[in-house]
C-alpha cells in the first residue's frame, strides 16, 4: 500500500473514532438537559404538594377550634 493511501486511511478511522465520540458526548450533553427540565418539573409539583399539605393542615387546625368551641 502506497504511504499516502496508508496517510489517508489513519486519518480518516481517526476522524472516525472522534466523531463517535462527539456523537457520545452530544447524547450525554442531551440526556442531561432532558434530566434537569424534568427536575425543574418535579421542583414545582413538590412546591404545589407542599403549599396543599399546608392549606390541609390549617384546616385540620381550623376544624378542631370549632370542635372544641361546640363541646
Amino acid at each position: 500500500m502506497e504511504l499516502k493511501q496508508e496517510i489517508r486511511d489513519g486519518f480518516a478511522q481517526r476522524l472516525d473514532t472522534h466523531a463517535l465520540r462527539l456523537d457520545r458526548h452530544r447524547s450525554n450533553w442531551e440526556a442531561g438537559r432532558s434530566w434537569g427540565g424534568t427536575m425543574d418539573w418535579a421542583e414545582k409539583i413538590d412546591a404545589a404538594l407542599e403549599a396543599k399539605d399546608r392549606e390541609i393542615a390549617e384546616l385540620h387546625k381550623r376544624l378542631a377550634e370549632i370542635e372544641n368551641k361546640l363541646r
